[in-house]
């Protein structure tokens, strides 16, 4: 009676061919240890030929910024209402100044809010519109608090939200407050759409350095603490260095192309493809060891590790991408862009886990 041959007696002649550098990955394989320094070149060329043709994300962040809110957003729509139905400047981008003291307003309060107002009026360069008690003397009882310890002023700034005029404009307006109250018994504080924009422009422009110190030193314990090897532990780094040049000059090619860029983007990018990259590199390192451990060359042991561990790592990113891509349907710009931005990383990171970082291994 002939034998009926199953599935798992096939498998392991099927891994075999893989390990023994067949396949797609087995062919990049091959490829990539016959020709090592050109794909360490080509990358190098990659990375320099971006980021020379394209201006650098933070540029393009505050050139082509996503947009705070969509424009049919219930908020929005009633601003332009109001602006039409009153004959006034856009009041999309508004500075709403907020005036206290604890101790209620004097005389000598109403006279400094009085120099405010005609220094504000007079930067017409900045300013679009006032709304103040002073030339308008019917709207104290809706700006003044019922207990006199609070102002609103509110500033329509010259230019739309988040655009580079508008957050000069919105900075020497916020100065202009500053220097006018101080001296005087009250405090002065900034919010709405210009304000807190600008705002988080400033927190993000922090941030992105603290993260990129922060994600060094995590993946530098990592490393150390998986590899114990200081050469080890660095090819990783350098291969998730240039990768994320090279996607940052991805994504700015896209934002030159028309896809918006906020500080937000450059921050999850950077720390996203740093985690990720550092995954895959574990991943190919580690398989890499064991063909090592088993008696195989350098050589033979990086096409083997990317014949069969390629796949999985190509499997992980793609999984990855396409769940970034579904951002790209939410109403907020700034998720649906950050979704398409941070994709893109994955793929160009993933391209240097089989490729940049092999070679690196080839020459190691």
């Amino acid at each position: 009676m002939a034998r009926t041959r199953l599935p798992a007696q096939i498998a392991p002649d099927a891994r075999a061919e893989d390990v023994d550098g067949g396949g797609f990955f087995g062919g990049i394989g091959r490829f990539v240890v016959r020709w090592p320094w050109l794909v360490i070149g080509a990358w190098i060329a990659l990375a320099i030929s971006v980021t020379m043709a394209f201006p650098p994300l933070a540029v393009l962040a505050q050139r082509a910024p996503a947009s705070i809110l969509p424009g049919n957003a219930p908020s929005v729509v009633s601003q332009k209402q109001m602006s039409e139905a009153f004959a006034e400047a856009s009041s999309e981008n508004i500075l709403l100044v907020v005036l206290t003291n604890e101790n209620g307003f004097t005389q000598a309060d109403e006279v400094a809010y009085r120099d405010l107002v005609s220094a504000l009026r007079a930067e017409t360069e900045d300013v679009a519109a006032l709304q103040d008690f002073v030339t308008t003397p019917p709207l104290r009882e809706i700006l003044v608090s019922k207990d006199n310890k609070a102002w609103l002023l509110p500033v329509n700034i010259v230019g739309e939200v988040a655009t580079p005029a508008a957050i000069a404009a919105t900075k020497r307006v916020v100065q202009t407050v500053q220097d006018t109250v101080a001296g005087t018994s009250m405090q002065a504080y900034t919010t709405g759409p210009a304000g807190t924009f600008n705002d988080i422009k400033d927190i993000g422009d922090r941030d992105i350095f603290t993260i990129e110190v922060a994600t060094v030193v995590a993946l530098l314990t990592i490393l150390l603490m998986v590899y114990r090897n200081l050469l080890t532990m660095i090819l990783p780094l350098i291969t998730i260095g240039v990768s994320l040049v090279a996607a940052q000059g991805v994504v700015a090619g896209l934002g030159t192309f028309g896809l918006s860029v906020s500080a937000q983007t450059i921050v999850l990018l950077t720390a996203m493809l740093a985690g990720a990259g550092t995954d895959y590199a574990v991943f190919l390192i580690s398989r890499y060891h064991d063909y090592l451990r088993m008696g195989a060359e350098s050589d033979e042991a990086v096409r083997k590790a990317l014949a069969s561990i390629g796949k999985v790592i190509a499997a992980s990113a793609a999984t990855v991408a396409v769940t970034f891509l579904g951002m790209i349907f939410t109403k907020l710009t700034v998720f649906s862009t950050v979704g398409l931005a941070l994709a893109a990383a994955i793929i160009v990171g993933c391209a240097g886990a089989l490729t940049f970082l092999p070679a690196l291994l080839t020459l190691a």
